[in-house]
């Protein structure tokens, strides 16, 4: 791991690694920190300065949080619980691996920060008001985590599945591609293990400005107040599996191997209507993926009620 001259300073000398060790004891038995703690007096434009500081692999707990920010800090590997973030900064933060539990962040800004391999939502964690800027989540893994009034810009969400994770008054900016929605759990034994999620209504979110691609939504995912780009490319479908069904009358009026294509997406989405009602649909994808006229058929034919 390479160290930012942020992160070098809280071993800069005796005290300082004195008093980082003094901080680590106390968030793992649980605290409240303030400007006493940290060796570094100045506020930055208002926050407590703990950037750069250094609780990778730590299991800390039942900590309270507030206005403090932490710009290039180190929670690789971090097992955090019970913990309020309440006003805080993370930008270039690594939760590299980060596996979280039960937390509650409120009025904070992630920014530039690594979420790849974390583990996000167990025990139902809470995100409000907070704001999710050109973070990488890569092979994130999501439990059931509720999401009210964030907004997601420039992230990479690509590769993964949102679980039982619920969103309302949420905005995604950009691309999104090969995302699981989920209305909830998709096992009953699920519920025993992780504990009752909150039901995904997708109550007022925002693709307004985003990119679609590769979807997938199950679990009676309810898209009813979901709005998709305004540009004429996507669809978005109450009805799903009466306007699936329309689709085999179709298959007479096409060639050998556009009957072919036709048949494959019907099956694909099959997959799901029995617990899914709503669905969202990209022209330019279907294009891509079952040619030109396919396509077509398929466009014009969901698009009539």
């Amino acid at each position: 791991m390479a160290k930012s001259a942020l992160f070098k300073r809280w071993e800069a000398d005796k005290d300082s690694v004195t008093c980082h060790e003094k901080i680590v004891k106390k968030l793992q038995s649980g605290s409240i920190l303030s400007e006493t703690e940290t060796p570094f007096k100045v506020l930055v434009n208002g926050y407590l300065d703990y950037r750069g500081i250094h609780i990778g692999g730590q299991t800390i707990k039942k900590n309270k949080l507030k206005n403090i920010d932490f710009s290039e800090s180190y929670f690789a590997g971090a097992w955090i619980e019970k913990s309020e973030f309440i006003n805080c900064i993370f930008d270039k933060t690594d939760f590299t691996d980060f596996s979280d539990h039960g937390n509650i962040f409120k009025d904070s800004l992630f920014q530039n920060c690594k979420f790849s391999k974390a583990v996000i939502g167990y025990d139902g964690t809470k995100f409000e008001n907070c704001i999710f800027r050109n973070c990488d989540f890569t092979r994130t893994n999501h439990i059931r985590t509720e999401y009210n009034n964030c907004q997601f810009l420039n992230c990479k969400l690509k590769g993964f599945d949102y679980g039982a994770s619920s969103f309302e008054d949420c905005v995604f900016e950009g691309k999104v591609e090969d995302v699981w929605f989920r209305g909830g759990f998709q096992h009953p034994i699920q519920l025993s293990e992780f504990g009752k999620p909150r039901p995904n209504k997708m109550k007022n979110v925002s693709f307004e400005h985003a990119e679609l691609i590769d979807l997938t939504i199950s679990d009676n995912c309810d898209l009813s107040t979901v709005k998709v780009p305004d540009d004429g490319n996507y669809l978005l479908l109450g009805n799903w599996k009466t306007r699936l069904e329309r689709l085999d009358f179709c298959l007479e009026s096409l060639t050998d191997n556009d009957k072919i294509r036709l048949q494959l997406f019907i099956d694909v989405k099959k997959r799901f209507t029995h617990n899914q009602d709503w669905m969202i649909l990209n022209k330019e994808e279907l294009e891509k993926r079952y040619g030109l006229t396919v396509a077509l058929v398929i466009f014009n034919e969901l698009s009539h009620n």
